[in-house]
């Protein structure tokens, strides 16, 4: 738990730095941790042994393809011409998921540690988790460092390339049609009341269901099955999100460079409303997460009132800071705990090892 806070008061005090010495502090930040996720011993939850133990088998075999994307087979088979060793296959995604974001949010960031702070707290422990949707998620954000100066032909290519990790980046490439689009606050309403309709009356999971169905996708069939009731969590931070959007549209609409990350904090806020019923919806939305990161710093320049700018910067670090916690201690039932580096050697007992050294069949099952 003592790794887990250092991290945070160190983004903490990296969010609230005005000093000369915020380049240090944001240097140890990034190595520090690069480091823990790098070193970390089975640490991640159910996918972390997957991944662990597919890549400790033959790559090559035609049965990895039906687990993993074509693009995530050939970078394991990359991988394993260095090391075969499942610890040296987290280093190296670890560096490319964490580096990867902290790089292109300092390159398009107009205040890169408000954005990495609030990425920090979102999906920081989340990356020890999904491997291949956080590299998505990195190609995905090199991309957008690309649609920002309407290259669109290389956004498509590296999001194509992003879409052979993880499948789920096809939610990603129309935006790259609608980047520099000028809703309507008309238009934002109802896309939220259809959007808030389709996932309350069940329809939108139908609809989903059917998509998964027809194209044999048991894995977001599994996705749809588990809607349910509604999480009131997010219902109430989709509709926080699409109330700052709306009032800051004109804003953001003023400069064509700032289009962009209004439409993606407005996709990300009307996937939301959309998962209401159904969180694992939510990870849909990761790709238009990194818009929320970079748009939030210009809603803060927008704000003229020195004492709503206040707040607002507090009201941001107060509720990710309980996001980061929450995950902390309740994921998996609080498995990202005690942290574990390869290079000690005690009992973690964490939740999931007793799927260690299982054979491959297990995982099939």
């Amino acid at each position: 738990m003592l790794v887990y806070l250092i991290l945070f008061v160190m983004a903490s005090v990296l969010y609230y730095s005005k000093s000369k010495n915020a380049n240090f502090v944001f240097t140890a930040f990034v190595i520090l941790t690069i480091c823990v996720a790098c070193f970390r011993d089975m640490i991640g939850g159910f996918d972390v042994y997957v991944y662990g133990q597919t890549y400790e088998t033959p790559i090559l075999q035609l049965s990895n393809l039906q687990i993993f994307e074509p693009g995530f087979v050939v970078f394991y088979g990359i991988l394993q011409f260095i090391s075969a060793d499942r610890a040296f296959m987290f280093f190296v995604t670890s560096i490319i998921i964490l580096g990867g974001h902290f790089y292109f949010f300092k390159k398009l960031s107009i205040w890169p540690y408000f954005s990495i702070f609030i990425f920090f707290c979102k999906f920081y422990l989340m990356s020890f988790v999904y491997l291949r949707q956080g590299i998505a998620m990195v190609l995905v954000l090199w991309a957008v460092s690309y649609l920002v100066k309407k290259k669109y032909l290389l956004t498509l290519l590296i999001s194509i390339l992003a879409f052979f990790f993880h499948k789920s980046v096809v939610i990603f490439i129309p935006f790259i049609f609608l980047a520099y689009y000028r809703f309507s606050y008309l238009q934002i309403i109802l896309l939220a009341l259809l959007l808030f309709v389709l996932s309350l009356s069940g329809l939108g999971s139908d609809v989903i269901l059917e998509i998964s169905q027809s194209s044999e996708n048991e894995k977001l069939t599994k996705y749809v099955l588990k809607s349910g009731t509604i999480n009131y969590f997010y219902a109430i931070e989709g509709l926080l999100i699409l109330i700052l959007a709306l009032k800051f549209k004109h804003k953001f609409y003023l400069n064509k460079k700032n289009i962009i990350y209004f439409n993606g904090i407005l996709i990300y806020g009307l996937i939301i409303i959309f998962s209401i019923t159904n969180a694992t919806f939510i990870r849909f939305g990761w790709y238009y997460f990194s818009f929320l990161c970079l748009g939030f710093p210009l809603v803060f320049r927008f704000i003229s009132h020195l004492n709503l700018k206040k707040l607002f910067r507090n009201a941001i670090f107060v509720y990710y800071s309980l996001v980061f916690f929450r995950l902390l201690l309740t994921f998996d039932g609080g498995d990202f705990y005690p942290y574990k580096s390869i290079f000690q050697d005690f009992e973690r007992h964490g939740r999931w090892e007793f799927m260690e050294y299982k054979p491959r069949e297990y995982f099939n099952n």
